[in-house]
This record gives C-alpha cells, sequence and structure tokens, in this order.
C-alpha cells in the first residue's frame, strides 16, 4: 500500500470517528445545548462586563450533579442564583442605614441575648491581615438556630457581597445588629421581631470557610466591637467568652 492511500484511508476513517461521536454526544447530551442558550448568554452576546465572573459560575453549575445526564436547567438555575455568584448582591456599606431610624423606637434593655447559644467566638473585631474585621465570627453547627439579640424590626433579608445570606434587625437610636453567613433566613422585611427569637440556621453562604455567624453590631451604619455590650451569662456559659 503507497503512503498515499494509506494517508487517504487514515483521514477517512478518523472523519467518521469524529461525526460519530459528535453525533452521540448531541443526542445524550441534550440538556448542553438548551442549558447553554437558556444561561450562558455570554456565549452568543459581546460586551458583558461580567462575562468572566459569569463563565465560572456557569460551569461550576454544570459539574453541580451526579452526572451530566442528570442535571436539569432547574438545578442551573438554582446554582446560579446562589450566594456569591453574579447575580445582583449589594454591599453592606450600602444599605440605607440612615433610613432605618424610622423603624424602631423603643428603649432597649440590657444584657442582650447571645445569637448562638453556647456559640464559641472564633475571630475578633479589628484588624486581621490587611483587611478590617467588622464584626465577630461564633462557631457552631450547620442548621443551628440564630436568634435576635433584642426586640426589633426587620430591616432587611436578602445576600450581601461577601455575607451571603443576611438578616439585618433595627433595635433603635441608630443601633443595628447583622446576622451573615446564614444557611436559611427564617424572617421577612418589616417583621417585627422578639429578643430571643429564630430568625435564621446557622450556615455558610458568601465568602466563609465553614460554618458560622458572622456577627455585628452597626451605629448608624458604622461597625463598632459586639462586645462592647453585656449578653445573658446563661446564654454563653461554656462558650469560651
Amino acid at each position: 500500500m503507497s503512503l498515499r492511500l494509506f494517508l487517504i484511508l487514515f483521514l477517512g476513517l478518523s472523519f467518521v470517528i469524529l461525526w460519530e461521536t459528535s453525533a452521540v454526544a448531541s443526542s445524550t447530551a441534550p440538556w448542553l445545548r438548551e442549558t447553554s442558550r437558556a444561561l450562558a448568554p455570554w456565549l452568543r452576546e459581546g460586551g458583558d462586563p461580567s462575562r468572566k465572573k459569569r463563565r465560572e459560575d456557569f460551569f461550576s453549575a454544570l459539574n453541580q450533579g451526579p452526572s451530566g445526564s442528570d442535571l436539569k436547567t432547574e438545578d442551573l438555575e438554582r446554582a446560579l442564583a446562589r450566594p456569591g455568584s453574579s447575580q445582583s448582591e449589594m454591599e453592606i456599606d450600602s444599605l440605607p442605614w440612615k433610613r432605618f431610624e424610622g423603624e424602631w423606637n423603643r428603649p432597649m434593655q440590657m444584657p442582650l441575648t447571645w445569637p448562638v447559644n453556647r456559640g464559641r467566638i472564633t475571630s475578633g473585631f479589628g484588624p486581621r491581615g490587611k483587611s478590617f474585621h467588622e464584626g465577630i465570627d461564633i462557631a457552631g453547627v450547620e442548621g443551628q438556630p440564630i436568634r435576635a439579640i433584642h426586640d426589633g424590626r426587620v430591616v432587611f433579608v436578602g445576600s450581601i457581597r461577601g455575607y451571603g445570606h443576611t438578616v439585618v434587625l433595627y433595635h433603635g437610636q441608630g443601633l443595628s445588629s447583622v446576622y451573615a453567613h446564614n444557611r436559611e433566613n427564617l424572617v421577612a422585611e418589616s417583621q417585627i421581631i422578639q429578643r430571643g427569637q429564630v430568625i435564621a440556621t446557622l450556615g455558610s453562604s458568601g465568602h466563609s470557610t465553614g460554618p458560622h455567624l458572622h456577627f455585628e453590631l452597626r451605629r448608624d451604619g458604622k461597625a463598632f466591637n459586639p462586645l462592647t455590650y453585656e449578653y445573658r451569662r446563661e446564654d454563653f456559659t461554656q462558650a469560651g467568652l
């Protein structure tokens, strides 16, 4: 057999194999065609300012299912809607702190309720490397109840960049409490909350290394050390305080 004939046969066989492989992939993975069109507009539209992040989130979502054939469009939609994705999220400093002032005017009574029963502080308020930690981290078990430190009104429920699922309560006199990295938020905006009421469950949403509560106190929107206030001793006995 001449070299020329051998090359012709080799190229022809390669073309057939590639064609069959493409046909099999097309017939067994229709979800890839459908979901890429529905959830990845950056594939067909230019000029997306968050293109890189959208692309990363999309392909991260593709790996969520046990196998490609089991993944559905709704699975991808849920993955892309998770905290930390390219969906719209606001910054903590952009909350309308001054607007909260009219939401509650009842006096506070000390001591406050500790938000995680017997939760141990794992990171304090203040400088942390090159950044500044604007609250304290309280360790706990995934799904553990998070409780309101005092009576107040819910002024924010949603996702904040880096904070994940977050609840903000306003307690009057410019004081707000922030509960972040939640697994699930259990309250609604404008809802009146009683001291000790469960408002969320502990989780690891947002920029988090593991299950814990990121807890902040803010006066007129400015964070200060939550340990400035006194908390009920029975709430954190054996919590390492």
